[in-house]
């Protein structure tokens, strides 16, 4: 979880290196760095009330390294010439047993995983995004019907690219909140990306706290079969993601 960041100012190649971090912190996979601070193509912007300034969409099937074309849940707000993130937020292919704390590494699993790339061509019919560079990465998705899949696709954020930021007191920059729908299965959101080839002013708050990963769910009940201080649903309470 990060702590708001509060009048400072930082480069914006500082600020992605931190607020990357939000979900998990494993080793991270990424193409060389072609972008820099990006093109200022967004303009100079002053927040002034509570924004969310990022898109989040779905990665609606695999895709692989080498791969310049990806199918989406959605391309509603990602446009020809946008800078995307994709990033492989959950999927751990693994195993790990109920209340065990040791660390274990992610290895050849998609966990953590990210690339940025910049939009070519959309196709509002195929819900597809084609972009360059080629993937160096490889990422999961799903589509709906595939219930455990779904809640494990890769993300795809639109990045917007300042020239100048400015966050004035009392406003903020905030992540779109992780599984905030009804169901629990929206399952994208928890970062916060952008760049700037200029200045970023922040007198206000840029901040993922609290837009994480679910914590785990209290259960008081009786007659539900709850013997030992960790125990597995339906006779325990549901554990919290991540």
């Amino acid at each position: 979880m990060l702590t708001p960041l509060l009048g400072v100012r930082r480069s914006a190649a500082a600020l992605l290196a931190l607020l990357c971090a939000v979900l998990v912190a494993p080793p991270a996979y990424a193409d060389p760095d072609s972008f820099g601070n990006g093109t200022g193509r967004t303009g100079a912007v002053t927040i002034a009330t509570n924004t969310t300034v990022n898109t989040y969409r779905r990665l609606a099937a695999d895709a692989n390294v080498g791969a310049t074309t990806i199918t989406l849940n959605s391309i509603t707000g990602i446009n020809v010439n946008d800078l995307i993130m994709i990033y492989q937020s959950a999927g751990y292919t693994g195993t790990a047993s109920s209340g065990d704390q040791a660390a274990f590494t992610l290895g050849a699993n998609p966990v953590g995983n990210w690339n940025f790339a910049r939009v070519t061509a959309r196709s509002t019919a195929a819900l597809t995004l084609t972009f360059s560079p080629a993937l160096t990465s490889n990422f999961t998705g799903a589509p709906a019907d595939n219930d455990i899949a779904y809640r494990s696709s890769a993300q795809v954020i639109r990045v917007p690219e300042y020239t100048d930021l400015t966050i004035n007191a009392g406003a903020s920059i905030t992540a779109k909140a992780w599984s905030n729908d009804a169901t629990g299965r929206d399952s994208l959101g928890g970062l916060v990306v952008f760049l700037a080839t200029g200045t970023v002013t922040n007198n206000g708050t840029i901040s993922a706290a609290g837009a994480g990963y679910r914590g785990g769910e209290k259960f008081n009940g009786s007659g539900d079969s709850c013997t030992q201080l960790d125990q597995e649903w339906e006779g325990g309470a549901m554990k919290g993601e991540g």
